[in-house]
């Protein structure tokens, strides 16, 4: 079997952990509980009742099928009437909104939930042992949600970044699905927002495609910057660049939402010379370790529809995978 290229790719790395880490191992692993006691108390549901679930069989097969889908989800259990279907719909949406770091969706979600008073859910037969004794799943979940809201709320400043300096260098992305406008951090990463931009003045980018689309929970990303995509041969891409690493920037960013950082080839600690990846979700465990260097500032809707492509089946002898089926292109990256 032929060996292959270790890929550019965002890595996962286990380093001393930042404080934001630190609280997501200490909050967000408990809310996990409740996907454990949901699927749990599933099971023991559908065992006891198939004659109702075979009366609710269509609306509860329009939820599962959304599973996956936030807005789906959202909209499938919005038109569930049956209190107690309606119940696992709420459920459901907070489980989706949690994997996506949408914690706001996740409270109203809870809410509507615990507003069913007789669901399952709230009942502490299922429950959970506190030190305060013992709650229902729901409860469990509302608490820990609730205690990490106030927790973000008190701590602005490390769950947020600071918008690029006035007077920053702006390009666009033309794509083959439309514009996206990104502002450069020149003063926080600007080795790497000179590399850009020389890459960019030399039409390196013209023609090259999103190779990679991961929308996984706690996981969404596009990347691009591989000149290997211009070639059919899927089993290269990834691998390209333009003949050179980069030194990582350190600097005080973080990976949320909307954000342009640079990858990096395979166990290495450079970042690549010219690819790179748009986050399009929290993604914190790439904090401080992958250079953020700009921010998307027009076009998300854009950037969220290349999140959506197909993807190909993986081939794990031809080491290709998260390979869209029709990558959308760079057709050219303009400065403003």
């Amino acid at each position: 079997m032929a060996k292959h290229k270790s890929a550019t790719d965002v890595t996962v790395v286990t380093e001393e952990k930042s404080l934001l880490q630190q609280w997501v191992d200490q909050h967000w692993i408990k809310m996990a509980g409740l996907g454990v006691i949901v699927a749990g108390v599933v099971l023991f549901n559908q065992s006891q009742s198939q004659s109702a679930r075979r009366a609710k069989g269509d609306a509860w097969s329009g939820l599962l099928a959304a599973e996956g889908d936030l807005e789906a989800v959202q909209a499938a259990a919005s038109e569930l009437n049956d209190p107690p279907l309606n119940g696992w719909g709420q459920a459901l949406v907070t489980q989706q909104a949690l994997a996506l770091e949408k914690p706001e969706i996740a409270a109203a979600a809870l809410t509507e939930l615990t507003a069913t008073s007789d669901h399952i859910l709230n009942s502490t037969a299922f429950g959970v042992e506190t030190e305060d004794g013992r709650i229902s799943p729901a409860a469990y979940a509302q608490k820990n949600l609730s205690a990490r809201l106030e927790w973000e709320e008190a701590h602005p400043e490390i769950l947020s970044n600071v918008d690029p300096a006035e007077g920053s260098p702006k390009v666009v992305f033309h794509t083959s699905e439309g514009d996206i406008e990104v502002t450069l951090y020149e003063a926080k990463a600007p080795k790497h927002v000179e590399n850009f931009l020389k890459l960019t003045d030399e039409d390196f980018y013209d023609g090259i495609l999103f190779h990679r689309v991961i929308n996984s929970p706690g996981m969404a990303i596009i990347q691009a910057g591989d000149p290997n995509t211009k070639e059919e041969d899927v089993t290269k891409w990834g691998q390209g660049g333009p003949g050179y690493t980069q030194e990582a920037e350190k600097n005080d960013l973080i990976h949320d939402e909307g954000y342009l950082s640079a990858a990096m080839p395979g166990n290495s600690k450079e970042s690549s010379g010219s690819q790179f990846f748009f986050t399009m979700s929290r993604t914190h465990h790439l904090d401080d370790r992958h250079t953020i260097f700009g921010k998307i500032t027009g076009g998300m809707d854009i950037a969220t529809t290349i999140l959506k492509a197909d993807i190909r089946d993986e081939d794990p002898d031809a080491g290709t995978k998260d390979i869209p089926v029709n990558p959308i292109s760079i057709t050219s990256i303009e400065r403003q």
